[in-house]
Parts: structure tokens; C-alpha cells; sequence
């Protein structure tokens, strides 16, 4: 958000800086090129007073007293000196060892100085590694040209003849501004002391309602400003304590309602949308408001009913969503009338029937489950009983064989009851895993130690494919320990005499896969699919002979994807199963 103050700085700032950039253009850069002109005059004169200095010595051939001489002539340290032959030979430099420089007849001023010309070159230097400005002249005799003197500086030697001058524009910058604050902030308070008394005098007529007028600004410019205001608010002032005691009781009602409620205008653009609605849609308040019903929720028949209820009808009755998840909605949707009878807008109703609807399936599943598969259980203890009460505990040997027979329905009529109540916990909301870490091969080879008496009597060959090491994982180890219990004693009991089971674990990238094979009498490929449900045998004759109750693959399905996994299934008729369980690593 932008302040009275910042503007009218950030406008000043930018008026000042402008100056003193035109400032420092006009005056800085003149002056730099002049004491760059300037140095470089002084460069040419140095080099022309040590080309005449050596002159003698390459008269007299005396050229290896140029090292000392460079030494002891009164040059400034800041230059460097240095004489070449006409060959590019350095004979001395006050700067470097003329022994370990290259020939430097291709240097740019050297060249041009051996041509007879004095030369000008601004390059970098990689005897000293920096940045150099170069004045070289030529030392001439009789024979022409035979050597070269020459005189350089740092490039960077100008900038402290610059340096002040900028120094000086810098702290003039500062100073203009820090003067430039002061007036601003001096204005900004002026406006802003008369604009804060307006708005405290605007809250307390709006808000609070204890001021009759308005203040009066000491600037005239906004006192028309107050007063017009105060007329505003006198009048919104008595909208405002209708509307809000409206809206506190219609949120009031919205928040606490059970039901969804959405409001659409005669747009067909929704106007108001309660926390129960919000939750029921999987959308926020911020993305329905606006919105039409087909941009809220993709589901045509909310859509549909909304439509029917513009065109004047009322609409009820119960519907399936898929998004946000799967759910069943009670709906209304009436229109909102006016005076001439035609649609302002739609009242949409939803209620989450979900749960109801599932209690009464799971109900309706589970009387219809346990009356079909407890009804021959029960008969047969009935049977037998009655066989007993009317003579057969006379008959020794038929009294056992009855007691053995009451026996075995009991322990069926048991298995399933227990089997019932274990599927029952599963598929309820209160399934909650209780995770914890612990060794998968432990828990296998207790499986397996289980079904071993199992094994041994049905003359089937138990055997683990174990890994190398332990397998720590983490999730419930006893449903775990019953869901691979189910298999085995499914690959046990539904094999052949003679047969084999063999469990097998490996591990995955990102988990671990247990599968269990059997050479029984396999699965048909039409069957495959249902196995898994509550109740459903393959070979219902067999189930009741070993004892099956036909929920055993139903608990392990639903305790694999309790634990994020998968089961599936691997059959060929007559030649055996495998039952593969997929799980993450945690």
C-alpha cells in the first residue's frame, strides 16, 4: 500500500537526483577527460625526457648501464620506466626484471614508437597484471631509430583526481535528501494529522455511534471532505445496525445447521455457501462465491435439480457423488420467488447420508450373511441333538460319532462368529492399526510354525523362501500375523495329499512382496475376481469339509489395504494358486 509520505519523497528524490546526475555529467566527466589529456601530456613529456636522457648511451654502445640509470633517475615510483632496443629486447624496467620479459617488438607502442612515431596504447599488462596506460617515444641517432623510452601509469592512477569531485556530488546528494525527508515528513504529518482525526471521528459514528458530527480539519481543502462524509455516515450509519443484526442471525443459523446450505442468485452465481456445504462440496468459501453450480461441483444431478428449481419447481431427493469422495446427499433445492412469481434465485439443501445408508447396508449384509451361512451350522446341531433325544445316546458308537459331529458344528459355528466379528472391526470407521516395528521373517516363520500340525496331517510340504537377514517393517503385526495365516491355511487345506506351500518374501524398492503358493486345486479363471468376497468358496463343498467360513481372503484383503497394499491373484485350475500381497516399506 502506498503512503502520503513515500509519495511525495520517492517524487522529490527522483526531481534532486536528476539534477545532480545533469550536474555530475556536465561537470565530473569534463573534468576527467581534461586530467586524463592532461596526465597523458605529462606521460608524453616524461617519455621524450628519458628518450633523450638514453640517447647518449646508445651513442657509446653502453647500453647495459641502462639498468642502473633507470634505478637512480628522479622519475615518480608511480611510473613505470622502460627502454627496449630496436630490436624488442627490454634493456631495463624500473618495475620488473628485464631477464624474465618477453620481446616486446609487437607491443602497440613499441611498434609505433619504432616507426619514429611517438605512441599512445591503454592496455593490459601481463608482466605486472594490471590494466597499464602506455606513452612510448623513440631514441633516435644518425642511424634512425634504436631504441624506444617509455613511460606508464595505472589506469586506475585518475581515479583519485576524480574521486573528490565525486565525493562531494555524493554528500550533496545526501544531504539534499536528508533535507528532502524532513520536508516530506513535515507535510505527510500536516494531511495526515486532519485526514486520522476525520476516520477516528468516521469509526465513532460508524462503530461506535457515540459522535454526532463530524470533526472540523484546520485545512479548508478538507472540510467539505468532512462534511460530506458526515452526511454519508448518518445515513449508513442506521443500514449498517439493520444489516448487521440480519447477517448475525442468518450466520448464526448457517454455522449451526447440520445440513449444507447454498445459495444461488438469479445469475445461477452462488451468493452465500454455509461451512456444512463447503465440507459436503470439497471447495472453500473464497472459490464458490461467485461461482455457478457447474464450476463448484462437477456433479450434474446437483446441477440439474438447480435448474428445475429457476424454472419454479420444488426438487427433492437423495443422490451419489464421487468428488470429494463417495458420498449420498439428501437434497432440496426450492426457489427463492418474487412478487411476480418468477425465480430471484435457488435454495439448495444437502445432507450427508453416508453413514446412514452404509449402517443400513451393512445391516441388511450382515442379518442376510449370518442367517444363510449360521443356518447350516445350527440345523446340523439341531439335527443331531434331536437324533440323540430320541435314542441315539443309547447306541455307544453312534453317541460318539453324533458328540464328534457336535463338535465340529460348534467349532465351525465359533470360527465363523469370530471370523464375522474380525471382518465387522475391519470395515468399520474404528479400524485404527496399532504400528509398530518388528521383523517380517519372525512373523512368517511363526505363521508357519502354526500351520505346521495342519500341514503335517494333510500331507502337505511346508516351505519359506527366506531372505538374507531380517525384514524390519513397521504396521500391525497382528493383523498382519492373521492375514498371512488365512493364506497359508488356504494353500494347506485347499492342496493336494502330498502337495506343497511355500511362502516366499522379497523385498521391493519401495517395500516388500510375500506371495504363497500352493499345488491345490487352483482357482477357475471366471472365479478369480470374487474370491476376495465375504462368504464366496470356490468349492463350497470342500469348504465345508475343512472347516471354511468363507471370510478368511475377505479379512486379508481388507487388512492389506488397511496397510496401504494390495492382493491379488494367480490361478490355473487344477494346478495350484499364488497369492501375492504387496506392501509399502511403512
Amino acid at each position: 500500500m502506498k503512503s502520503l509520505k513515500g509519495i511525495l519523497f520517492f517524487r522529490y528524490a527522483v526531481a534532486v537526483t536528476v539534477v545532480v546526475a545533469i550536474i555530475a555529467v556536465v561537470l565530473i566527466f569534463p573534468l576527467r577527460s581534461q586530467m586524463r589529456g592532461e596526465k597523458e601530456e605529462h606521460l608524453s613529456i616524461e617519455a621524450r625526457n628519458l628518450a633523450a636522457l638514453l640517447r647518449p648511451y646508445f651513442l657509446e654502445n653502453q647500453s647495459h648501464e641502462i639498468g642502473n640509470l633507470l634505478r637512480e633517475v628522479p622519475f615518480s615510483p608511480e611510473e613505470r620506466l622502460t627502454v627496449i632496443d630496436s630490436d624488442g629486447v627490454v634493456l631495463g624496467d624500473s618495475w620488473a626484471d628485464p631477464g624474465e620479459m618477453d620481446n616486446h617488438a609487437g607491443r602497440p607502442e613499441v611498434k609505433g614508437a619504432l616507426t619514429g612515431e611517438e605512441t599512445l596504447s591503454v592496455r593490459y599488462s601481463a608482466t605486472v597484471d594490471k590494466d597499464m596506460r602506455y606513452v612510448a617515444a623513440p631514441i633516435e641517432t644518425e642511424d634512425g631509430v634504436v631504441g624506444v623510452a617509455r613511460v606508464a601509469i595505472e589506469e586506475g592512477g585518475l581515479v583519485p583526481v576524480v574521486a573528490p569531485a565525486w565525493l562531494i556530488m555524493v554528500a550533496g546528494l545526501v544531504f539534499l535528501l536528508m533535507v528532502l525527508f524532513g520536508l516530506t515528513y513535515w507535510t505527510q504529518r500536516t494531511l495526515s494529522a486532519d485526514l486520522e482525526e476525520i476516520g477516528r471521528g468516521l469509526e465513532q459514528i460508524v462503530v461506535s455511534n457515540d459522535l454526532e458530527t463530524m470533526p472540523q480539519p484546520e485545512l479548508s481543502e478538507l472540510r467539505s471532505f468532512a462534511v460530506d462524509i458526515d452526511t454519508i455516515a448518518g445515513k449508513a450509519r442506521e443500514s449498517y445496525r439493520l444489516l448487521e443484526s440480519e447477517r448475525d442471525r442468518l450466520e448464526a443459523i448457517l454455522v449451526n445447521i447440520n445440513a449444507g446450505i447454498l445459495v444461488l442468485g438469479a445469475d445461477r452465481k452462488a451468493v452465500l455457501i454455509n461451512p456444512v456445504a463447503e465440507r459436503i462440496l470439497g471447495v472453500t468459501r473464497e472459490d464458490a462465491l461467485g461461482r455457478t453450480m457447474t464450476e463448484i461441483h462437477p456433479a450434474g444431478a446437483i446441477d440439474n435439480a438447480v435448474e428445475e428449481s429457476f424454472a419454479g419447481e420444488d426438487i427433492s431427493g437423495e443422490i451419489t457423488i464421487t468428488s470429494p469422495r463417495n458420498m449420498t446427499l439428501r437434497m432440496a433445492a426450492s426457489p427463492i420467488r418474487t412478487s411476480g412469481g418468477g425465480a430471484a434465485g435457488v435454495v439448495c439443501v444437502l445432507e450427508d447420508i453416508t453413514s446412514t445408508r452404509r449402517l443400513e447396508r451393512m445391516r441388511k449384509d450382515f442379518v442376510a450373511n449370518v442367517s444363510h451361512e449360521l443356518r447350516t451350522p445350527v440345523s446340523n446341531l439341531r439335527a443331531t441333538l434331536d437324533a440323540m433325544m430320541e435314542g441315539a445316546l443309547e447306541d455307544e458308537e453312534a453317541s460318539r460319532r453324533f458328540i464328534a459331529n457336535l463338535d465340529r458344528e460348534s467349532d465351525r459355528l465359533m470360527r465363523t462368529i469370530e471370523d464375522l466379528l474380525v471382518l465387522s472391526h475391519l470395515e468399520s470407521d474404528e479400524a485404527l492399526l496399532e504400528r509398530q516395528g518388528f521383523d517380517l521373517v519372525g512373523l512368517l516363520d511363526e505363521v508357519i510354525s502354526e500351520c505346521a500340525d495342519t500341514a503335517a496331517n494333510k500331507r502337505v510340504e511346508l516351505e519359506f523362501g527366506r531372505p538374507d537377514g531380517p525384514m524390519n517393517v513397521v504396521g500391525d503385526r497382528n493383523m498382519m500375523g492373521t492375514a498371512f495365516a488365512n493364506l497359508l491355511d488356504n494353500a494347506v487345506k485347499y492342496n493336494k495329499a502330498g502337495g506343497e506351500a511355500e511362502i516366499t518374501l522379497d523385498r521391493l524398492d519401495d517395500g516388500f512382496v510375500i506371495r504363497v503358493r500352493d499345488t491345490g486345486i487352483g482357482i477357475p479363471a471366471m472365479e478369480q475376481d470374487k474370491v476376495f468376497e465375504r462368504f464366496y468358496r470356490v468349492d463350497r463343498a470342500r469348504s465345508r469339509e475343512t472347516g471354511g467360513t468363507g471370510l478368511g481372503l475377505s479379512i486379508v484383503k481388507h487388512v492389506v489395504e488397511l496397510h496401504g497394499g494390495s492382493v491379488s491373484v494367480e490361478s490355473t485350475e487344477g494346478h495350484g494358486s499364488t497369492f501375492s500381497v504387496t506392501m509399502p516399506a511403512s
